[in-house]
C-alpha cells in the first residue's frame, strides 16, 4: 500500500496508512488527529452497516509498531510500517562494518563500548558507529603491533618513527636477530632506554652533546642514536663506530630529523654533518649503517664507506636524506650500498637554501648497489658530474641496478668520459638500469652533444628516458628513447623534477613494474620519492624517472 493512492478500505489500513502519512510529510497535527478520528468513524460505521466488508480485512504487508492489531505475519517484522524480512536474529548476522550491531533485527552502528564488547570482545571499542579492535594507541598491548591505525581501527607495526613515543621505530629487521632481550623486531617501537639521544641545544642528561660521543658509547644495548635539531647541530668527521667504542656492535642507526619525511617535502630544519676540509661520516670494514633523514653538505665527502675483501661484510643505506658536498657525495669501496629516496645534488627547495651540487655525485668501487627513488642533479659543478663506477676487471660482486631514478643537468669538464654514468671497464652483466631519466647533461668545455652513459657500461637498460644521441642509436629493443625527456616534467631548470599530468604517455606510462636479469627479477618500488602509489595511472606500468605522474 503507498501513500498517496488513496485511503484504504479498513480500520487497521487506515491506521497504517495515516502513521505513514504524517512520518512522510512531517504533520502530525491538530488537523492530522481530526482527520484520523473521522476516517475511524466512518470505518466503525461501514463495519455496523455491512458485517464482512473490507474493513474486516487487514493488509498483510501494512504494520504498525507495537501494535497487536497490526502484527506480522510469524517470520517477518515491521520496519517502517512494512513486514519484511529480518535483517538478523543477532549481532553475527550484520556483517556489515559500518553497521555491526543486531537491534530489532535490523542491522544498525554501535553506540557504546559494551555493545561492541557484546558482539565481539576482539573488537570492543565503538568508533563512529563501527566496532574497532581499538581506539588508541594504549588499547595494542602486542609488542609487534604496538600501533593503533586511525582508518581501519586494527593495531599494525609502526611505519614511522613519529608515531613511537620514544621517537624510534623498528623500520627494518637488521636487529631482529640479537640474541635473547637484545634482539629489536621490526615494526616495534624502541624503548627509549635502547636511544641514545643528541641534542645541541638542550644537552644535559639524558641527551648527549655530540654525535662522536654517541658514536663511542653506541652498543647492542644502544644501537639508535638521534640527532635532533638545535643551534649549533652540526657534526663532522665522524666514524661509525667511534674510535674509543669497543662493544662489537656491528649494525648502527643514525637518525636525523627528515626520517619520515620525502626530501622534496621537508619542513624541520636539518641536523648537518660535514664542514669544509674534512669527511662528514665514516663507516669502518665491517659495520653495517643506516642513515636516515640527515643533511649532509659542505664537507670534502659526504659519506665514505671503506670495507675490505668481502663487500657484504660492510654496508651502507642511506634513506631519505640530502647530500652535497664539495667533492664526493658517496664514496664507497668494496661495499654493499643502499640509497632510497633521496636528493644528491643541486637545486633543492628553499629549506635548504642554495645548496651546490657534489663535483661527483656517487663513486663506487668494487661495490654492489641499489639506486632507487633517488633523483641526481646539477653535481659536476667543478669535475666529473653524476656516477664513476669502477671495478676490477675480474671482480664477481653480484647484480647492481638503479630502478626509478632521475639523472639529469649535470656537467663535466671535458668530452673523456660520460656524466651521467662511467664506467672504467665493461660492466658486463653486473649492472640493469631501468624505468630512469638519464638526460640533459653537458659537456662545458665542449660544443657537440655528448653521451649520458659510457660505451664500457653498457648495460642492461628498460624504459629508459634520454637524449642521448648515443643511446639514441642503440639498437636493442629493450631501450625506449625519448628525445625530448624533459617534455613532462614541471620545470626542471628549477629544479622541480615532478612529472605533469600531460606529461607524454611513453614517460607517465612507460616504465616497467618488474624486470628480468637472467635468474634475477628487480620489482619497482611501490611508490616514488614523495610515497605516491605506484602504477596508479595504467596496471602493469609505472611512470619513468623519480616521481609517479599524476592520475588522469
Amino acid at each position: 500500500m503507498e501513500v498517496g493512492g488513496g485511503p484504504p478500505a479498513c480500520l487497521p489500513d487506515l491506521l497504517a496508512w495515516m502513521d505513514t502519512l504524517g512520518r512522510q510529510k512531517n504533520t502530525l497535527s491538530i488537523m492530522h488527529t481530526a482527520v484520523e478520528m473521522r476516517l475511524i468513524a466512518l470505518c466503525a460505521l461501514l463495519a455496523v452497516a455491512a458485517p464482512g466488508s473490507l474493513c474486516e480485512r487487514r493488509n498483510p504487508q501494512v504494520c504498525r509498531e507495537q501494535d497487536p492489531a497490526l502484527a506480522c505475519a510469524p517470520g517477518l517484522v515491521c520496519r517502517r510500517g512494512r513486514c519484511q524480512e529480518p535483517e538478523c536474529t543477532d549481532h553475527a548476522g550484520c556483517r556489515d562494518g559500518a553497521r555491526p550491531i543486531c537491534s530489532q533485527h535490523i542491522c544498525v552502528g554501535c553506540e557504546s563500548d559494551a555493545q561492541c564488547r557484546q558482539r565481539d570482545p576482539t573488537a570492543p571499542f565503538c568508533q563512529s558507529g563501527r566496532c574497532v579492535a581499538c581506539a588508541r594507541a594504549a588499547d595494542c598491548s602486542d609488542g609487534l603491533r604496538p600501533i593503533c591505525d586511525a582508518q581501519s581501527g586494527t593495531c599494525r607495526a609502526c611505519l614511522r618513527h613519529s608515531e613511537c613515543a620514544p621517537g624510534v621505530c623498528a623500520k627494518d629487521s637488521l636487529l631482529s636477530d640479537l640474541p635473547g632481550p637484545l634482539a629489536i623486531p621490526a615494526g616495534s617501537c624502541v624503548p627509549p632506554e635502547r636511544v641514545l639521544v643528541v641534542d645541541a641545544a638542550r644537552c644535559v642528561p639524558p641527551h648527549l652533546c655530540s654525535a662522536r660521543e654517541a658514536l663511542d658509547r653506541v652498543s647492542p644495548m644502544q644501537p639508535y642514536i638521534v640527532l635532533r635539531s638545535g643551534q649549533g647541530a652540526m657534526f663532522t668527521d665522524l666514524a661509525v663506530p667511534g674510535p674509543n667504542n669497543t662493544s662489537g656492535l656491528r649494525v648502527v642507526h643514525l637518525i636525523g630529523p627528515m626520517a619520515d619525511t620525502p626530501p622534496t617535502q621537508a619542513r624541520t630544519r636539518p641536523v648537518t654533518l660535514g664542514s669544509p676540509l674534512s669527511r662528514a661520516l665514516l663507516v669502518r670494514s665491517g659495520h653495517h649503517l643506516v642513515v636516515e633523514g640527515l643533511h649532509i653538505e659542505g664537507g670534502v665527502t659526504g659519506v665514505e664507506c671503506a670495507g675490505m675483501a668481502q663487500p657484504e661484510a660492510t654496508r651502507l643505506e642511506v634513506l631519505r636524506s640530502v647530500i652535497g658536498n664539495t667533492e664526493v657525495g658517496i664514496l664507497a669501496n668494496r661495499c654493499h650500498v643502499v640509497i632510497q629516496e633521496s636528493w644528491i645534488g643541486a637545486g633543492f627547495p628553499p629549506l635548504f637554501g642554495g645548496m651546490l651540487g657534489n663535483r661527483l655525485a656517487l663513486k663506487l668501487v668494487n661495490t654492489r648497489f641499489v639506486i632507487e627513488n633517488v633523483v641526481l642533479f646539477r653535481n659536476g659543478l667543478l669535475g666529473f658530474g653524476g656516477i664513476d663506477l669502477v671495478y676490477d676487471p675480474m671482480w664477481q660482486g653480484g647484480l647492481s641496478y638503479i630502478v626509478n631514478s632521475t639523472i639529469a643537468h649535470h656537467s663535466a669538464p671535458s668530452a673523456s668520459g660520460a656524466v651521467s654514468l662511467e664506467c672504467n671497464t665493461s660492466v658486463t652483466d653486473h649492472l640493469v638500469v631501468f624505468n630512469t631519466f638519464i638526460y640533459n647533461d653537458l659537456l662545458r668545455w665542449e660544443m657537440h652533444p655528448t653521451r649520458h652513459i659510457a660505451p664500457a657500461c653498457r648495460p642492461q637498460v628498460s624504459a629508459l628516458a634520454t637524449n642521448d644521441p648515443d643511446l639514441a642509436r642503440e639498437s636493442s629493443d629493450i631501450v625506449l628513447v625519448r628525445t625530448d625527456a624533459e617534455a613532462g616534467l614541471s620545470d626542471p631548470r628549477a629544479g622541480n623534477l615532478r612529472l605533469r599530468a600531460d606529461a607524454p604517455t611513453s614517460i607517465a606510462e612507460g616504465g616497467v613494474q618488474r624486470f628480468e636479469r637472467g635468474s634475477v627479477e628487480i620489482v619497482a618500488p611501490r611508490t616514488d620519492i614523495e610515497g605516491t602509489p605506484r602504477g596508479q595511472r595504467r596496471p602493469g606500468h609505472v611512470s619513468i624517472g623519480s616521481f609517479e605522474a599524476p592520475g588522469p
